[in-house]
């Protein structure tokens, strides 16, 4: 549960703000509301109103998909560490090495690697075609 001291400690609020933004992800929502500009709806009150709806329910699909995947690799990450008293691990390439023999399961750094493979290339795919919008 977050607690106040996030508020107060520099370092606390900077990694949580650096979580956030991770998982809002900016340029996905201007992507979203780049390609809404692009569908064909009735121009009128009730046509607009249904193209707001269904953009803001196509980004809040995807932006809640994004939340659960990055969620689950960082508490999966975070519970293991922390756990087993590893609390000296400070970057990816730490987590990597460390998961597979912490967890006792060989292909835990493996799942791991691909999940962040897949996240970095939804994101350049999300920044490229945004920044082409």
């Amino acid at each position: 549960m977050p607690k106040f001291e996030i508020i107060k400690t520099p370092h606390m609020l900077v990694i949580a703000i650096g979580i956030l933004g991770a998982t809002v992800m900016p340029h996905n929502l201007y992507l979203h509301s780049s390609i809404v500009q692009t569908r064909k709806y009735e121009q009128n009150s009730e046509g607009k109103a249904e193209a707001i709806k269904f953009a803001t329910l196509d980004s809040t699909i995807a932006l809640m998909f994004a939340l659960f995947i990055n969620a689950a690799i960082l508490i999966v990450s975070a519970a293991t560490f922390h756990n087993t008293g590893q609390h000296g691990v400070a970057e990816i390439q730490d987590a990597y090495k460390l998961l597979s023999p912490t967890l006792t399961v060989p292909i835990a750094s493996v799942v791991f690697a691909l999940a962040l493979l897949a996240s970095g290339q939804n994101s350049t795919l999300t920044g490229t075609l945004a920044g082409r919008s």
